[in-house]
């Protein structure tokens, strides 16, 4: 990470490109399977986003440390934005009725 910010508009070796691109599809990969383990949200979108997050080393390789940063960050905006849209067009979410006051742990009405 440090040359490719401080080399940033120069080509990344190809060790670096793969850790780069890499380093963002393992923690995707590692997130998907974490949300599926525990049944907490969208897992697929992730994988998938992972998957090309691979794609991204030769673009670091034959153009530019930011340019591979650059369509990183694109690709997980893109995935969370696709997440976003996906969960508002799911069912709405159905609200629990409001529960009647406990008349232990209520106020004693005045007069009363």
């Amino acid at each position: 990470m440090r040359s490719a910010t401080g080399h940033a508009f120069a080509a990344l070796p190809q060790a670096q490109a793969v850790a780069l691109g890499g380093g963002a599809s393992i923690f995707l990969f590692g997130e998907a399977l974490f949300r599926r383990t525990l049944a907490i949200g969208a897992d697929r979108g992730r994988a998938l986003t992972a998957l090309i997050a691979l794609a991204t080393i030769p673009i670091g390789t034959q153009s530019s440390a930011a340019l591979q940063l650059l369509v990183l960050v694109a690709l997980f905006s893109a995935m969370l934005l696709s997440e976003a849209r996906f969960a508002a067009r799911a069912e709405p979410r159905q609200t629990l009725p409001p529960r009647p006051p406990d008349p232990q742990t209520s106020p004693a009405p005045p007069g009363g």
